[in-house]
Formats: C-alpha cells, sequence, structure tokens
C-alpha cells in the first residue's frame, strides 16, 4: 500500500502498482491522466474515482463517467506559453531549427546527414527554415524579437556547423549518436545535460 498526496503524479514510478483509490476529481484532465496512469503499467490495474457528492464537479464527472473517461483526452487543458520568450527560446528553438531542417525534404533526413552541415550550412533549405521561425517571431512579437530570434539561430547554426567540422578520428556528427559506433550526437535527450 502506497498513501501518496496528489504529488504521486510527479514523481511515482513503481511498476508494480495495481489498483488506485482516487479520493475526488483532480482540478484538471492533465493531472488527473498524470496521476491514474501510474497504475497498471506492468501488469493490468484499476482506478477507483471516490466523488464527493457535495461538490458539483465530482458530480458532473460521476454523471458523465463513461463519456469523459472515452474521451478524455480532448478535455485536457490548454497550456500557455509566451511564444519566443527567453525560456521557450533556450528549451526548444534549437530542437524547432534542426526538426525544420531534417524533415523538409530526405536531403537533411537521415541522421548521419547532421554531418552536412560542416559544409552546407549556406544551404538553401537551412536559411529557408530560419528565415520561416524569424518570420514567424516577427508575427508573433515584433521586429526586436524577430532579431533577437535570427542572432540565437545563427548562433546554433554556427555551433552545429563547428561540431561537423571539429571531429577527426573517423567520428561523425549524427542528429543521435550510436552506441558502438564512431557517430557523436548532436541533439541530447531532454534532462540530459551535455
Amino acid at each position: 500500500m502506497l498513501l501518496a498526496t496528489n504529488m504521486i503524479s510527479v514523481g511515482v514510478d513503481v511498476p508494480r502498482l495495481g489498483l488506485m483509490v482516487c479520493a475526488g476529481q483532480p482540478k484538471t484532465t492533465s493531472e488527473y491522466i498524470q496521476a491514474t496512469s501510474r497504475v497498471g503499467r506492468k501488469f493490468p490495474g484499476l482506478v477507483v474515482t471516490v466523488y464527493n457528492w457535495a461538490r458539483p464537479r465530482d458530480m458532473s464527472h460521476y454523471e458523465t463517467f463513461e463519456h469523459y473517461h472515452a474521451t478524455f483526452y480532448q478535455h485536457v487543458e490548454a497550456l500557455s506559453v509566451t511564444p519566443f520568450s527567453e525560456g521557450a527560446m533556450y528549451r526548444g528553438l534549437a530542437a524547432l531549427l534542426v526538426s525544420l531542417v531534417r524533415l523538409r525534404d530526405g536531403t537533411f533526413n537521415p541522421n548521419e546527414a547532421a554531418m552536412r552541415m560542416g559544409t552546407e550550412a549556406t544551404h538553401p533549405q537551412v536559411q529557408e527554415a530560419i528565415g520561416w521561425i524569424v518570420d514567424r517571431a516577427r508575427r508573433v512579437g515584433n521586429a526586436e524579437v524577430a532579431t533577437k530570434v535570427e542572432a540565437e539561430l545563427r548562433q546554433k547554426l554556427d555551433h552545429w556547423q563547428r561540431r561537423a567540422l571539429r571531429l577527426s578520428g573517423g567520428s561523425r556528427l549524427g542528429y543521435e549518436a550510436k552506441k558502438d559506433s564512431e557517430t557523436i550526437g548532436l541533439l541530447a535527450r531532454p534532462g540530459i545535460e551535455t
């Protein structure tokens, strides 16, 4: 038995949990999904939600229980993010640039094609991706934001190019490192410092 507050949704990872009793409906659907998904990871599990009849929100969920649970991913609340804020750019700008360059067509798509940036940083596809992002920053922000975004993108592109050019000894730059290979990764998984 594990007694927990709603903090179970952000840190408990016990594969053998098979039964959960929720005391009342959590405030948000995303919190409900996150908390209840801790059960039944290794073996089938059961979640029992005990609603409070004195709370109108709990009663509403009780009355539409089957439909709500059949469609609850549609009810996840939207999060607000300030576009092109410092935090958003720090966390997502590099991934956005790489995604646009890599997924446009087959030119930069294969893992090993990250190495091409050493000689092709001025490739039209790369410049077009930068242009799209800067244009979007201008439309949702202003000229000052767009200038800052472009400077950040150019810095990230220079870093990518330097990484591709610095490799020696048979090493290759890939988007993702490959075990038992000479391929070094350009990108890191979230939460992993490089």
